[in-house]
Formats: C-alpha cells, sequence, structure tokens
C-alpha cells in the first residue's frame, strides 16, 4: 500500500479488494479502511465510506481487523497473513486478541489457514478469558459423578452488592470446603459476549465496594435529612445506584460544596464514574464517562496515583 493515502486511491483499492476475497484482498482492504480513519478528515472520511459500498457492520468488523493489523510489525504482519484463515469473519473474531497474543497464537500454530470460525471463538476464550472455561481437569473429576445438592435465591427486596458479595462468595467457598464440596457460579458462557457481560459485572462489583469504604453507611446517615429529603435518598445503597447528578449533587449540598467536590470526593467520583461504565450497553455513554474520568485523572495528579493502585487489583 502506498504511503500516502488518498481518497481516489482508497476507492480504487476498495473496488479491486473485496472482504470476500483471498487473504491478501481482506487485509489490503481492511488496512485501507483503518489508516483512512487516520489520515482523512472527517468530511472526506464520511465520502468514503459512503463511497465505498460496504454493509456498515461489516466495515466495522474490517477496521477492526485493519486497526490490529497496522499494529503489527511487518515482518510480524506477513507471518501471520501466511497463517489467517481466508474468511474475513474468522479472522475478525481472531483480531480481538491482542497484537502479541495472535504473534504468539501463531507461533505455536494455534491459528491455521484451515481454522473455522468456531475454532477461532473458542481460541479467543481460551487466551483471553482462561478462568471462564472448565479446564480438562476440572472435567474429569466432575461430569460424570456429578450432583447438583442446592440453588440459592435472592429476593428483590434483599440487598447483595459490592463488599456482601464478595464476603458472602468467599463464605460458600470456605464451608464447601470444609465439607469436600466445590462451590462454582454459573458463569460457564458459551459466548464470548456474555463472557465479557460477566467480567463487566464483576469490575462493577468491585468499584461499588470502592464506593462502599469511601462512603460508610454512616457518613449518610450524619447528613442532613433535608437533603435527603430533597433528593429522595433513604440509604447509602440509594445513593450510590442513583444518576450521576443525584451522587454528585447530593454530596456537594450536604458537605463539601462544588468547590472542594473533586478535592474531598475524588476517589468516590472516579469509582462512581467506572462503576457507570461497567453497567450501561450503550457505548457512547460509556465512551463519555471515560472522557469524564480521563479529564479529572489528568487534572489530579494525586487522584491518578490513587487510580492507577487500585487498579491493580481488578
Amino acid at each position: 500500500m502506498t504511503k500516502t493515502l488518498t481518497l481516489d486511491t482508497a476507492l480504487d483499492i476498495t473496488r479491486k479488494h473485496s472482504y470476500e476475497g483471498s487473504i491478501d484482498d481482506i487485509v489490503t482492504l481492511s488496512l485501507t479502511i483503518s489508516r483512512s480513519k487516520k489520515v482523512f478528515d472527517k468530511s472526506i472520511y464520511k465520502i468514503f465510506t459512503e463511497k465505498s459500498n460496504i454493509n456498515p457492520k461489516i466495515y466495522s468488523n474490517l477496521k477492526k481487523i485493519g486497526d490490529t493489523m497496522d499494529d503489527l510489525p511487518i515482518d510480524a504482519r506477513e507471518e501471520v497473513c501466511r497463517s489467517f484463515p481466508p474468511h474475513y469473519r474468522t479472522i475478525y473474531s481472531l483480531c480481538s486478541l491482542r497484537p502479541d497474543e495472535i504473534q504468539i497464537a501463531v507461533k505455536k500454530k494455534s491459528i491455521t489457514k484451515d481454522m473455522s470460525y468456531r475454532e477461532s471463538e473458542y481460541l479467543v476464550k481460551q487466551i483471553r478469558f482462561p478462568s471462564k472455561l472448565v479446564t480438562e481437569t476440572d472435567k474429569g473429576r466432575w461430569s460424570k459423578k456429578q450432583e447438583h445438592l442446592y440453588s440459592i435465591f435472592r429476593s428483590t427486596d434483599v440487598y447483595l452488592g459490592g463488599e456482601r458479595t464478595y464476603s458472602f462468595e468467599e463464605d460458600l467457598r470456605r464451608l464447601c470446603k470444609n465439607y469436600g464440596l466445590t462451590f462454582r457460579k454459573p458463569n460457564q458462557s458459551i459466548s464470548i459476549k456474555s463472557i465479557r457481560h460477566q467480567e463487566r459485572r464483576e469490575r462493577s462489583l468491585y468499584w461499588r465496594q470502592v464506593i462502599e469504604k469511601e462512603l460508610p453507611p454512616i457518613w449518610f446517615i450524619e447528613k442532613d435529612d433535608k437533603w435527603k429529603k430533597m433528593f429522595n435518598l433513604k440509604t447509602i445503597d440509594e445513593l450510590i445506584d442513583a444518576p450521576l447528578r443525584t451522587f454528585t449533587g447530593f454530596i456537594m449540598r450536604s458537605d463539601c460544596g462544588k468547590r472542594n467536590f473533586y478535592t474531598e470526593y475524588g476517589k468516590s467520583y472516579v469509582a462512581k464514574l467506572n462503576m457507570l461504565m461497567e453497567t450501561t450497553d450503550n457505548n457512547a455513554t460509556r465512551y463519555s464517562l471515560k472522557i469524564a474520568r480521563d479529564k479529572k485523572l489528568g487534572d489530579k495528579r494525586e487522584l491518578l496515583i490513587w487510580y492507577n493502585e487500585i487498579s491493580k487489583h481488578l
């Protein structure tokens, strides 16, 4: 591909290289799409996406392939291309891996030209989510002689989140161990999407736990009732689950004011943003929350140091 990418050159490539063609066609087309996003201004890029005549979903998948391939060194890219199966959907699945993970998988012959889409999905789960898959040892131990003893149910009026969830699970594990039993969460998902959802839920619980430590129940109890009434809050849990505007508004009004909010409650604010990022399914909302978080971390060095340290436990 030429170093200087123009609109005419990019469109010419889309006409000559199909995502249903050879591996060279798929990679060339994908790299063009990826690089056009980086090189063209918004108006030119919009023209390119429209005139490429590629289905938006397929276009997005090809861009992901291009982004991943562009992050590979040229010599490594050539080696990867020689091993990739000539099917864009399978390549897209494999590009869920980091570039270094792809290189390792290629060297280990885990990625081959005759690999199917289903096999690629399973490989991605093996590499990215190993703890979510049952090992062969576990299968041999439990699959033949296994009895399901109990199920645990929670009514909607019983709160179980954050610290309580972790404490409950640890107590169950200890109890089961004493009786020679195994405690398992129902997280043996059959899809990457479900695994990601489970991991986001776990991260959400982690950030909730952080907020609970920063804002203990006694802190909320000591606040003036007029503010609780104004924001329609009865418990600390309701505050933690409240929309961001309510969360910040209550703390500012009842405690520190707007000027001192980020100094005194910056940790709670950042943890709340992260919790919301993990609970929303809207990509635009998640991106906006990330921008707000990164801006505040950029302004507060001490807060950034704290964030980097506490994120290591995820």
